[in-house]
């Protein structure tokens, strides 16, 4: 009996170190598995192709100075991932507004139908691909590095942290006379204003379609674009945008 009672608790303390060993590995691969240090131009660039170019929906960024890899006119995974429709929405730091080249560039991409906004100052240089895989700029004693961020905690955070940059933002335009910044939003039109007004006033998707004579999937499909661009995800949320935007 003794000597069963010594095996058992031998098995016990065998146990238990094991159960530490396995809880210090778990450990150690969590991190791993939710960052990467990306070390080096050519590392970033091809990190940053990698999530354009495996984007399916949408690429969310914020542009700030000084370029690091992919210059402007360089970025030419943005095209491939644009023809396979994969929306791209930017919040761009205002002082890129100051040189010629960026602008020029800018205005090109707006034109081709992206959706850019502007706030005075950005914390880091940022991109998320379709909500689930990001990339932070930051440099490491001078030497080019990022972070690769996989699905986490974290990459909550840094989508969640655009989002409230992008509502903060005022909208890039392209007047006659060069980009100009205002409240009007590209894309959003009288008959998506009067969709919304209604939806306000309380009615439903169906008495709505009813009043402007069109289909309850359109109503749905234009509230959609609605909330895409205002970048929210509700749409109490999209009616505190329209309200705090001057859109209603």
């Amino acid at each position: 009996v003794t000597q069963c009672h010594d095996d058992l608790r031998r098995v016990d303390v065998v146990l238990a170190e094991l159960a530490e060993e396995y809880r210090r590995a778990s450990q150690a691969r969590s991190i791993q598995d939710v960052i990467e240090i990306v070390a080096g131009v050519e590392a970033i660039k091809h990190r940053f192709d990698q999530l354009q170019l495996g984007a399916k929906q949408e690429v969310l960024t914020f542009v700030t100075g000084p370029t690091v890899a992919v210059p402007y006119t360089e970025n030419t995974a943005r095209l491939r991932a644009k023809e396979r429709g994969v929306r791209f929405r930017r919040v761009i730091a205002r002082n890129e507004l100051e040189h010629p080249g960026p602008v020029a560039e800018i205005t090109a991409r707006i034109r081709g139908g992206e959706q850019i906004r502007v706030v005075a100052k950005l914390p880091m240089k940022l991109i998320i691909a379709d909500r689930s895989a990001a990339l932070v700029g930051l440099l490491n004693d001078g030497v080019p590095a990022a972070l690769f961020v996989h699905s986490s905690g974290l990459l909550d955070g840094l989508v969640a942290l655009f989002d409230s940059t992008w509502r903060a933002g005022v909208p890039l335009l392209v007047g006659t006379d060069g980009l100009v910044e205002g409240a009007a939003e590209p894309g959003v039109d009288a008959a998506d204003m009067r969709i919304l007004g209604l939806l306000l006033a309380g009615l439903t998707d169906q008495s709505v379609a009813g009043q402007l004579d069109v289909s309850v999937r359109t109503v749905q499909r234009r509230v959609k674009h609605l909330m895409d661009t205002a970048g929210v995800q509700t749409r109490m949320q999209l009616g505190w945008y329209a309200a705090r935007n001057g859109w209603v």
